[in-house]
């Protein structure tokens, strides 16, 4: 889709996690093109926005992928108290019922 537009480097997408107000995860999505001010505005929207924003990148395939830097960090245990903690509790709000 960038690829046709006169500046690719100014795409970046948010994916927001359902519900949007309980959910705190927001991935910016950076196209193959996009700059690193646009990423920073990215960043700095979603901080206003007071979402834990993560990083993803278009795959060859053409669906997000988490760098992985990104991928290490959900391998990590989460401890009580720490900053994802009740992130399952929150995830299950998505659920059935």
């Amino acid at each position: 889709m960038a690829s046709r537009l006169t500046h690719p480097e100014r795409v970046v997408g948010f994916h927001f996690f359902n519900p949007v107000a309980v959910m705190p995860l927001l991935e910016v999505v950076s196209g193959g093109q996009t700059d690193e001010a646009t990423l920073a505005t990215a960043f700095a929207t979603g901080k206003v926005l007071k979402k834990t924003r993560i990083l993803v990148r278009h795959s060859p395939e053409g669906r997000p992928a988490p760098d992985p830097e990104v991928l290490a960090l959900l391998e990590q245990p989460t401890r009580p108290g720490g900053p994802h903690a009740g992130a399952g509790a929150r995830a299950g709000a998505v659920g059935p019922r």
